[in-house]
């Protein structure tokens, strides 16, 4: 096994080979863009707790076998806590579906 890689290696491995240059990543929701929705602190420096190959696998499935392995980093709050902080109005996205709560 490898070891860990950086975030920016992580986005590369994937998002999909054919958007050069990549996108916002969006097989990948960094500190940053969770903090930006939630509010909050982002750490300096969080590492990616992944091999390259664990990445590269998960990259390949999605590509072969239309899954969808994403790599999204969790603030640490619970379900409760994050539909506090985000709602459920459709008119105000990201929210949970009201249908479902």
């Amino acid at each position: 096994m490898q070891g860990l890689v950086s975030l920016e290696r992580a986005i590369q491995l994937l998002t999909p080979p054919l958007l050069t240059p990549p996108p916002p990543a969006p097989k990948v929701l960094t500190a940053e863009q969770v903090a930006l929705l939630f509010g909050g602190e982002v750490l300096a420096d969080i590492p990616v707790f992944y091999s390259e190959d664990v990445l590269a696998e998960a990259a390949e499935e999605n590509r072969a076998r239309g899954t969808d392995w994403r790599l999204v980093w969790h603030p640490g709050f619970s379900l409760r806590e994050q539909y506090t902080r985000v709602g459920s109005d459709r008119n105000r996205q990201p929210c949970f579906d009201p249908d479902y709560t």
